[in-house]
């Protein structure tokens, strides 16, 4: 299981995501580098501060606006980063193009993804392997999260959602809850995670938002997850080098 720290810019910023209230947003603070707030700046602090050399991008521009922010990527992915990005993807050519700026993992979110036909067209007429993207299953205090005007059924479940992706070939899920997101309250989608595993044993789970603590992430290691994305709990030196190693040694069996 691998942690997997997190940026989420906004007007060209890194600030501090809390429960998915994007208007309340603010340039970040942090005790990892007193320039947290520039994007670069920080992956360079968790590749050289806690040497995390993946990241995941939340490009909250691209998600809002359609305005992403290829220079970003391309400088960071220069850092010898294996960057992860969410830009609110829609459409096969989007998917493309950040596989050509050398994006090693596409996010597919759900608050992004207008209807299963969508999601479906993605997958097959972009150039990217399957293995290359992860579906997000966005949720806001467990309700599943869609944009507006989707065309999802009504009663479309996560579990619905999950065997539609199977069926098309992806195996990659991310259970984000933006809720949780800067709470701090615990990683409640771990049991939920664990649940997606005993249903869909081929599937491959990461966990986001809502990480308290040390204690937190040695619960969590008890499950069968892939991984872990983590930001305020790093930021407010909750998380720092010395519990990040102590946690890869859970997983160090050499």
């Amino acid at each position: 299981m691998k942690i997997i720290p997190v940026i989420d810019i906004l007007g060209g910023k890194a600030v501090h995501a809390r429960g998915g209230q994007r208007s309340e947003y603010r340039p970040l603070v942090s005790v990892l580098t007193s320039h947290a707030a520039e994007p670069l700046e920080l992956a360079k602090a968790y590749r050289n501060n806690l040497g995390l050399k993946t990241v995941y991008l939340a490009d909250l521009d691209a998600i809002q606006k359609n305005q992403p922010d290829w220079l970003l990527y391309s400088q960071i992915i220069d850092l010898d980063i294996r960057l992860w990005v969410d830009a609110g993807t829609q459409s096969a050519s989007q998917a493309s193009h950040l596989l050509k700026t050398g994006v090693d993992t596409i996010i597919l979110g759900l608050e992004s993804i207008r209807s299963p036909d969508q999601l479906k067209q993605i997958i097959h007429d972009s150039d990217v392997p399957k293995g290359r993207f992860l579906l997000s299953l966005d949720q806001r205090d467990g309700r599943v999260l869609f944009p507006e005007n989707h065309q999802w059924p009504v009663d479309t479940t996560i579990t619905d959602v999950i065997a539609i992706a199977l069926e098309q070939g992806l195996t990659r899920f991310l259970m984000l809850d933006l809720a949780r997101v800067g709470s701090g309250l615990g990683a409640a989608g771990a049991l939920t995670g664990f649940e997606i595993l005993e249903k869909f044993p081929e599937a491959l789970v990461w966990l986001g938002g809502g990480v308290s603590g040390f204690s937190d992430l040695i619960q969590i290691a008890k499950l069968p997850l892939e991984g872990l994305l983590m930001a305020t709990a790093i930021h407010q030196g909750r998380i720092g080098i010395n519990e990040i190693h102590a946690f890869s040694k859970l997983f160090d069996h050499s």
